[in-house]
């Protein structure tokens, strides 16, 4: 019995320690079994799981929620994956379960539901694109260049492997859910102003003309950037260029 309990000691402490170093995706029963010098066997008999061991450290630790928190993250980016090629009817939360390691009754500690996935899924867009106006704030400004930036960084979400259905899954649960429709509603008014701030910031500099309206230019672009994806994607980079050219050369001065 003594060393049943000094072996669930070590497990305990190499996994703590891994956590704090590594984080939380790095742990697995492998590296455990390898680095404890135990057999499978007697992992099992203290842990039904990568989960149930991270379940106790958690549970008798004062470690900060953050360390646990790329578990989530995990979660969440198998979801988006998930939501970008599937519709939302075909999704199955045992899927996005199984891939990250869990149990499907594990996954909701982190989220109530798949709507609730798929909100997260939104807001994790919002923050990608907040890191894009901050990248574009710290760059010298050039209008073309920054226009240009938006236009590769649709093309790079809309070029992945899989079709992205994530925003028409968004768009059909924004007529049932109001968070979904809130959160979107957020995302295509923040992607419109950014876009908006590079015309205000042309004109103010005396690249644009003085009469341009800003705000109808953002949407206009906009809504050719979504528009665009009713085209084969290797044209998309190609037609985002031209787009831009022929802009440019009616409100420049």
């Amino acid at each position: 019995m003594e060393k049943v309990d000094l072996s669930k000691e070590k497990i305990l402490k190499y996994a703590s320690e891994l956590i704090d170093t590594e984080g939380v995706r790095a742990l697995s029963v492998t590296k455990v079994v390898n680095n404890c010098k135990i057999s499978k066997s007697t992992f099992y008999k203290h842990f039904s799981s990568k989960e149930d061991l991270i379940s106790e450290i958690k549970s008798s630790s004062n470690k900060d929620e953050s360390n646990f928190y790329s578990i989530r993250e995990e979660i969440l980016q198998k979801a988006i994956e998930e939501f970008s090629k599937k519709p939302y009817e075909k999704i199955d939360i045992d899927t996005i379960a199984s891939a990250v390691g869990l149990k499907r009754s594990s996954i909701y500690r982190y989220f109530s539901s798949k709507e609730e996935l798929l909100e997260a899924s939104l807001k994790n867009e919002i923050v990608n694109r907040k890191k894009l106006e901050e990248h574009l704030k710290s760059i010298p400004f050039e209008p073309s260049i920054f226009l240009q930036k938006i236009f590769d960084y649709a093309i790079s979400y809309f070029n992945k492997k899989y079709n992205n259905l994530m925003f028409y899954n968004a768009l059909h649960y924004s007529k049932l859910n109001n968070n979904i429709k809130v959160i979107l509603d957020d995302m295509w008014s923040q992607t419109i102003k950014l876009i908006e701030d590079i015309f205000k910031r042309g004109k103010d500099e005396g690249i644009f003309k003085r009469n341009i309206d800003c705000r109808a230019l953002a949407e206009m672009t906009f809504s050719y950037i979504g528009g665009l994806g009713i085209f084969s994607y290797e044209h998309y980079n190609e037609l985002g260029k031209q787009f831009i050219e022929l802009l440019f050369r009616d409100i420049k001065i």
